[in-house]
């Protein structure tokens, strides 16, 4: 989770560079509607791979809207080393949410006493860094713990 969010800077600066707006509602369908058949390979329900991914887009979208908030206020110009979104961030992003499906298959049932304990400790560890605050982290963990 952690490196999925904090490669929502670097998508941050490619939208912002483009001046596109942090939401897209056709695309996130699209990629949710993939990712449920990626889950599937994981022995994941389409409907647990949903919430699951739709809390990381939420998350992400936090994290981009921090940052371009942050942006207006400093009246930030266009990013000259912003990385490409579909050549470049697009690929590593599918990896890492691969990598994300994998691991959430391995997790306890959703709800136990046992997953919430172990998604808990992890986080605390390792779900923090540049923009990854308390609502960032409760976005993200939200299907797990509830």
């Amino acid at each position: 989770m952690r490196e999925r969010l904090l490669i929502m800077h670097e998508v941050a600066k490619w939208k912002w560079n483009e001046g596109q707006s942090i939401a897209d509602p056709e695309r996130e369908r699209q990629l949710l509607a993939d990712l449920e058949r990626r889950g599937l390979v994981y022995g994941l329900s389409r409907e647990r791979t949903r919430a699951f991914m739709e809390a990381q887009i939420e998350a992400g979208k936090l994290v981009q809207e921090a940052d371009f908030a942050a942006w207006q206020k400093e009246e930030m110009g266009k990013f000259p080393d912003a990385r490409d979104l579909k050549t470049e961030l697009r690929p590593v992003i599918d990896d890492v949410s691969d990598q994300l499906l994998s691991q959430l298959a391995k997790l306890p049932t959703p709800g136990s006493e046992a997953a919430k304990s172990k998604i808990e400790d992890q986080a605390d560890a390792v779900l923090h860094g540049d923009g990854i605050d308390d609502a960032v982290r409760a976005a993200a963990l939200r299907p797990l713990l509830h």
